[in-house]
């Protein structure tokens, strides 16, 4: 939370992105890290025998934040995000902690799943 706030010289984020399955501690911090009145972006499924809740603080809705799901994003979802990327705002390749090539999907698709090997998210490699 201290570097966001030095980064954003105590103005915090204007939109704080969640891709790492919605459990309770990361929509927390995601919602810390964003200033009032300000976006938390939810992509992804949590963990299926995880947590069957999520729970929003109420300290958090009293900021006004707004909670935007995206459980099958529509594609406006994907528009959101590829501008982000477009404008060097958010550098996708920190989220992914395994690569592997498209022809081992099977085998990053239960990896993932499974939260194996401490999968975050899994990039598949197409040939060039």
């Amino acid at each position: 939370r201290s570097e966001i706030e030095r980064i954003t010289e105590g103005e915090m984020c204007h939109v704080a992105v969640d891709m790492v399955g919605h459990q309770n501690r990361t929509i927390q911090l995601c919602s810390e890290l964003t200033k009032r009145g300000g976006k938390v972006l939810l992509f992804g499924l949590p963990p299926a025998k995880s947590e069957e809740q999520m729970n929003i603080r109420f300290v958090d809705l009293s900021r006004n934040l707004s909670y935007v799901c995206a459980h099958s994003p529509e594609f406006e979802s994907f528009r959101l995000a590829l501008e982000l990327i477009e404008q060097g705002r958010f550098d996708p390749s920190t989220i992914f902690s395994h690569e592997m090539p498209f022809c081992k999907f099977r085998e990053a698709y239960d990896k993932a799943c499974n939260y194996e090997d401490g999968v975050v998210k899994v990039l598949l490699a197409f040939p060039e």
